[in-house]
């Protein structure tokens, strides 16, 4: 059960970092997907978590993201790369250095450095 939370408190984390005002829910659940738990029962438990809390909004089909107006405070995340034998959690290709998403609930990764710049740079700002 610590480990569910951990993964709502990291997806919430993340939801608050993606530099987005608007995304579909496919979009929205596919980032969750890759990055915090493939499991699409947390991914919902997430997203209702983020509703509830007010960091999104569905209106018409789309998640308005609205961390702003949550009472709850994130950090920006950072990027950390490592030297060490890996697999990337989003394409599954072997890795010689891996890049990590550190956010203050947990570390997410490890990631090739294509799709941390995926990731990173179209989602997360």
């Amino acid at each position: 059960m610590e480990n569910r939370a951990n993964n709502i408190d990291k997806g919430l984390e993340i939801i608050a970092a993606l530099d987005v005002n608007q995304l579909q829910p496919i979009e929205l659940r596919d980032i969750l997907y890759y990055t915090v738990a493939k499991n699409y029962e947390v991914v919902d438990e997430i997203l209702s978590s983020a509703i509830d809390e007010g960091i999104v909004e569905r209106r018409d089909d789309t998640y308005h993201l609205t961390p702003e107006t949550s009472s709850l405070e994130f950090e920006k995340p950072r990027i950390i790369k490592q030297e060490d034998k890996s697999i990337c959690k989003l394409c599954g290709k072997s890795l010689n250095t891996s890049y990590y998403i550190e956010f203050k609930s947990d570390t997410i990764g490890p990631y090739g450095s294509t799709c941390v710049r995926k990731i990173h740079l179209n989602h997360i700002d």
